[in-house]
């Protein structure tokens, strides 16, 4: 297993800010993450696509990416693959 992070929330008290206050930017950093093969990063952009936080909302985009991330053994987001279901 790959010991570096791709994706963390955690960093510079600066970059939280601009997460919190910027959601285009967020969705960005949370894209390139996702791009970059981050499970936890992957069912974080398909919750910004379903929900259209910082980015057009696109159905159908989330629920790949929800796939993906539920392919690499994410829980939750096989319960959200579930929830779309429905």
């Amino acid at each position: 297993m790959n010991d570096k992070a791709i994706f963390v929330w955690q960093g510079k008290v600066s970059r939280k800010a601009r997460l919190a206050e910027d959601a285009a930017f967020a969705a960005g950093e949370v894209r390139k993450a996702a791009v970059a093969g981050d499970p936890a990063a992957q069912l974080s952009w398909g919750l910004m696509l379903l929900d259209g936080h910082g980015t057009p909302r696109d159905l159908h985009a989330a629920f790949k990416w929800m796939q993906l991330s539920a392919r690499a053994g994410g829980r939750d987001a096989a319960n959200m693959l579930g929830r779309c279901h429905e």
